[in-house]
């Protein structure tokens, strides 16, 4: 049988406890807010096809499968999380959003 814990030990772990639920809710804010920046971002209605394949690379003849083949090589180096630019990346998602709606 465990000893009953002193009033030093309840209060520490009621601390711990306040802190933990703070951070919680902290990354809940954070969550929805990236969500909301997401929601936010979206094609704009003023990027034309045409442009939409010039940014992947494409002729305008190109079938779906082509489309998000180049979208997938040319976001890989583009990546923020691998080093690229995020502002490119963001152009290429647009594009790709452009021709698969």
């Amino acid at each position: 049988m465990q000893a009953p814990r002193s009033g030093f030990e309840s209060a520490r772990g009621q601390q711990a406890r306040e802190e933990w639920e703070r951070r919680q809710r902290q990354q809940r804010q954070r969550q929805q807010q990236k969500r909301r920046r997401r929601a936010d971002v979206g094609p704009s209605p003023g990027l034309s096809r045409a442009e939409a394949y010039r940014r992947l690379g494409l002729d305008t003849d190109a079938d779906e499968g082509e489309i998000k083949r180049a979208y997938r090589e040319r976001i890989k180096e583009a990546h923020p999380d691998r080093g690229g630019d995020e502002a490119e990346f963001k152009r290429l998602t647009e594009a790709y959003e452009t021709l698969t709606e």
